[in-house]
């Protein structure tokens, strides 16, 4: 009869244990199951923070990148106009003393060894012979530069003839006695630089592909 007893007592004992060790296990595993979900839960959050601090940060970026794209498109066609203008307005100097350089040499050169063969008496007794073939030696002048610059030959005629025509038609009017000639004399190189400035704005693509050509040699 103890000995009966005691072994329920002991069994009695073994199982309060067990149960005490399965609500022990089972807190546990709740426990543990929450932090772990409280873990992931945090992640999320972390998470979502990063990603919305990198789509503000994505957003600030693309703002900064499109007020520099903005400022560059504006800044952009100013400089080009200012560069097109600095080369279109050398160019005109060069056609310039090119044209100058022409009639220095008809003046230093070719009016000294002309003269002793009357050519002297004739420019003399009509000047506007004289005069045209100070003309020729601009042209010509400028017609060395303009080939050093690769233009084409129609570019060339071109230029030549709409430098001419207004001094062509100045002269007529000087043969008919409608205009003195030493208005002639007097407006003539400016007018001719003038129509020849004219005509390289009208015509600036030929130009350019020129300017392009002789870039590339």
């Amino acid at each position: 009869m103890t000995f009966r007893s005691q072994e329920t007592a002991n069994q009695n004992y073994v199982d309060a244990m067990v149960r005490m060790l399965d609500e022990t296990a089972l807190d546990a595993v709740v426990f543990y199951y929450g932090k772990i979900h409280a873990s992931a839960d945090d992640d999320r959050m972390r998470v979502g923070y990063d990603k919305c601090t990198n789509e503000k940060e994505n957003e600030t970026m693309d703002k900064s990148t499109i007020s520099m794209k903005v400022e560059s498109h504006i800044q952009h066609p100013t400089s080009d106009l200012a560069v097109k203008m600095g080369r279109f307005l050398w160019h005109l100097v060069q056609m310039v003393l090119a044209m100058e350089a022409g009639m220095m040499v008809y003046h230093l050169l070719l009016w000294p060894l002309l003269a002793p063969t009357g050519y002297g008496a004739l420019t003399h007794a009509y000047p506007l012979i004289g005069y045209w073939m100070m003309l020729v030696s601009m042209v010509l002048g400028m017609l060395a530069l303009m080939r050093f610059h690769k233009s084409n030959w129609r570019y060339i005629l071109e230029m030549t003839i709409a430098m001419l025509a207004p001094l062509a038609a100045l002269t007529v009017l000087v043969l008919c006695y409608v205009l003195p000639i030493h208005t002639l004399f007097k407006v003539g190189d400016p007018l001719m630089i003038l129509a020849m400035t004219a005509f390289m704005l009208f015509r600036p693509h030929e130009h350019a592909h020129g300017e392009h050509e002789h870039a590339c040699h």
